[in-house]
């Protein structure tokens, strides 16, 4: 697995401190060839607005928004199998109280079919 987490570490006492929601685990990314799920689970209920694109091409993102819960499984489906992706998780509590996180990555090829 290609994976990359950037941004606030779930356990930051500064998020804490400040209230906002706050991963409490993952987020953790399955890719397959054609689709990848992310995991995570927040402090509070909470919405994520979870934006990707293609490596380089973040002008045509999509975006998919979640209920307000607590643990959250993300299908992002219809991906390019061997591409790179990125991905931004705008997490939002019920006052609109917001933390980002970043990661990266990339789907399984296509295996090679001998004849």
């Amino acid at each position: 697995k290609d994976v990359l987490i950037r941004g606030t570490p779930e356990n930051s006492g500064a998020a804490q401190q400040l209230d906002i929601p706050t991963i409490i685990s993952g987020p953790t990314v399955h890719p397959s060839t054609n689709n990848a799920r992310i995991e995570l689970e927040t402090n509070i209920k909470t919405k994520i607005n979870v934006k990707y694109w293609k490596e380089n091409e973040e002008s045509k993102s999509s975006v998919i928004t979640t209920h307000y819960n607590t643990k959250h499984k993300i299908d992002i489906t219809k991906l390019i199998p061997g591409t790179k992706y990125s991905v931004q998780l705008e997490i939002m509590d019920q006052k609109n109280k917001r933390n980002v996180n970043s990661l990266d990555f990339t789907t399984s090829s296509i295996p090679m079919v001998s004849p």
